[in-house]
């Protein structure tokens, strides 16, 4: 095989490993749960991913209000599981958006909801 040929193949054969290799840390499970109906209000807030993250934003938005950010302190770090004490909510539809930077440095975003029986 040339020279070329050689580096060509190597090229290739990297950017096949380093595609797979790749992952973005996808939510894989919250509580209250995407889609759940919970009898009592929730206190907190917890978010499971595939892989490590640095959460930048995480925000609730009930149902007629304005979105509430909530406290990112205690997150930090990259990880994969998180929890958030929850502000005062009322009974009712609420969002959840989350944003954050995975450790292969892409950008990554996402939502959900859950509501609240009345």
């Amino acid at each position: 095989m040339t020279g070329k040929a050689t580096l060509a193949s190597a090229l290739l054969a990297i950017s096949v490993v380093g595609t797979e290799a790749i992952a973005h840390s996808k939510l894989t499970r919250s509580d209250p749960g995407n889609g759940s109906v919970v009898s009592a209000v929730p206190t907190t807030l917890s978010l499971s991913f595939v892989e490590d993250i640095r959460l930048t934003r995480v925000s609730m938005t009930p149902g007629e209000g304005d979105a509430v950010d909530l406290d990112l302190s205690n997150a930090a770090a990259f990880a994969r599981e998180f929890d958030f004490d929850l502000p005062d909510m009322a009974a009712g539809q609420h969002q959840v958006d989350w944003r954050g930077i995975g450790v292969d440095g892409h950008l990554m975003q996402g939502s959900f909801g859950f509501t609240v029986e009345q």
